[in-house]
């Protein structure tokens, strides 16, 4: 779906919904355009560290807690 197709559902659905959804979608906007451009690259690479950190979670790269301690002499 393209960019104006978008634009043009939106408006169907701003058009027809309540008063409450209207207020809380022009709050998400108005939060998420006040934030500034480099917070949202930081937050972009925020996200992607944990989704790296997950596939290695995921494939079964990581060490446990007990371990660690048991490498560092504390156990």
């Amino acid at each position: 779906m393209s960019t104006i197709e978008i634009r043009e559902e939106l408006h169907k659905y701003i058009d027809s919904s309540e008063d409450e959804i209207i207020a809380a979608v022009f709050e998400l906007f108005k939060s998420y355009n006040s934030i500034p451009k480099e917070n949202l690259d930081e937050i972009d690479k925020y996200n992607q560290e944990i989704n790296d950190a997950m596939a290695e979670y995921n494939k079964g790269n990581y060490t446990l807690h007990e371990d660690v301690k048991k490498e560092l002499g504390q156990i």
